[in-house]
């Protein structure tokens, strides 16, 4: 008898767990990379300069359509709000190579925040992650954000051992 009331108990919970909105299982939702970092340390300014909804009524458009003409525009955006130059590997008007370890660092950060901010973006509207196709108009950033990380590696191997004094 306990342990049919133990069962019941326990299969609406579970069964509560999967009966939500859409919309509230979008709220705890974060992806591989965001495990260790919080939702608001991704900057989504609150007056949206990138609205990917301009000409395109909600629903009335596949994620195809979506990516090919907004994809570009959010690149190039992206590209003007960085001070970045993908073809020249540039980074407010400094090659990459020339930077400091903390310029490479940031500059890590601002291209990696921008890459979340479509993933975020593309989730709030076709509700599922970007795929690799989804992702593709975005192929320069990541190519400058792969030359960074490349760059930060050398810098941070030709550094020397920091010695530690024995306490």
């Amino acid at each position: 008898m306990e342990l049919d009331i133990l069962n019941e108990l326990m299969t609406q919970t579970v069964s509560q767990l999967f009966v939500g909105t859409r919309q509230s299982h979008l709220k705890m939702f974060k992806n591989s990379s965001q495990l260790n970092e919080s939702k608001n340390e991704i900057p989504l300014s609150s007056n949206r300069s990138f609205q990917g909804r301009d000409s395109i009524g909600e629903g009335q458009v596949s994620a195809g359509e979506w990516v090919s003409t907004s994809g570009r525009k959010f690149l190039e955006e992206s590209i003007y709000r960085l001070g970045i130059d993908c073809k020249r590997y540039t980074f407010k008007d400094k090659a990459i190579s020339l930077l400091k370890m903390e310029d490479l660092n940031k500059a890590k950060r601002m291209v990696k925040n921008e890459l979340k901010k479509y993933d975020q973006h593309f989730v709030s509207l076709f509700y599922r992650q970007p795929e690799k196709r989804d992702k593709e108009p975005l192929r320069p950033l990541y190519l400058y954000y792969k030359k960074l990380k490349i760059s930060i590696t050398k810098l941070e191997s030709c550094r020397p051992e920091e010695v530690k004094e024995p306490v």
